[in-house]
């Protein structure tokens, strides 16, 4: 059960690859983005999975014309939406865990004005780094035409491989546990996931 789930988490992912894709005007047959997903995939379990990930969807992609610039923004694209997701559902199993009096008191500690000055100086470092013609076109791209609608789309898919990985982990650990409240292991399980969600993941 633990492999199927597992599988189509895969096949979810590989979809929100290939949507991703057509989001930036790129249409690829399945084929050809399967692979470049795949040798992703399997170059992010040998070094830092961002990096892997990356270097390995570029190999395959260069050949259909798709450039590096392009990549790294799908990147962001699909690596925002997968945090901000994942970040949502640990943060609703750290406080099914912990206490929500708990939660607030590690929240009131984090300095939300730095890290607000940080990502808007970020944003605009790279508005004016890379305002390149190319980079122009490809942000015209994503924001022509039913951006509501490819955003839902990409958030769909992405919950629909969180499920499947939440419900992965449930699986695995009520086989070790049975007596474990599912609750209590869907939870751990959602800040497990969000963890290695991260960029810096080495898995």
């Amino acid at each position: 059960v633990v492999f199927v789930l597992l599988m189509l988490n895969l096949g979810a992912v590989w979809l929100r690859f290939w949507r991703m894709l057509a989001h930036f005007g790129i249409r690829l047959g399945a084929g050809s983005t399967w692979r470049a997903f795949l040798q992703g995939q399997l170059a992010g379990l040998f070094v830092i999975q961002l990096v892997g990930q990356m270097a390995g969807r570029g190999i395959a992609l260069a050949r259909h014309g798709v450039t590096p610039s392009t990549l790294a923004a799908l990147s962001v694209y699909e690596r925002g939406t997968l945090f901000a997701l994942s970040a949502t559902l640990a943060l609703v199993g750290v406080t099914h865990l912990l206490s929500l009096e708990v939660l607030e008191a590690f929240l009131s500690r984090l300095h939300f004005g730095l890290v607000a000055m940080t990502l808007l100086i970020a944003t605009l470092l790279a508005a004016l780094l890379g305002a390149s013609r190319h980079e122009a076109i490809l942000f015209a791209r994503m924001r022509s035409g039913r951006v509501a609608g490819k955003l839902l789309s990409a958030i769909a898919l992405t919950l629909l491989g969180q499920s499947l990985m939440l419900a992965a982990y449930v699986v695995a650990a009520l086989a070790v546990r049975p007596d474990t409240e599912v609750t209590d292991v869907l939870a751990a399980a959602a800040v497990v996931s969000f963890a290695a969600s991260l960029p810096i993941s080495v898995n």
